[in-house]
């Protein structure tokens, strides 16, 4: 799964329907989620990221920011 899932499963009560209007209710528009997901997208990026992740983001939970940082570094992306 990518980080799409990880969103709509992770995030607090308040958020946890926010990207059914954005992007589409999951699972049934789990492609889309995909198509436009950070992580899934490592392999076009090629320059120095720099990731703000706070400790208790109720909204982006900070596994997301650890997922992206270790998939960035396999690449050899500084960050």
């Amino acid at each position: 799964g990518g980080q799409g899932g990880a969103t709509t499963g992770d995030t607090h009560k308040f958020e946890s329907r926010y990207l059914d209007g954005l992007v589409g209710s999951y699972p049934e528009e789990e492609q889309l989620y995909k198509d436009r997901s950070p992580i899934e997208s490592v392999d076009t990026l090629s320059c120095p990221i720099l990731l703000l992740q706070g400790e208790e983001d109720k909204v982006v939970p900070p596994n997301q920011a650890v997922m992206m940082h270790e998939a960035l570094l396999k690449k050899g992306i500084p960050c």
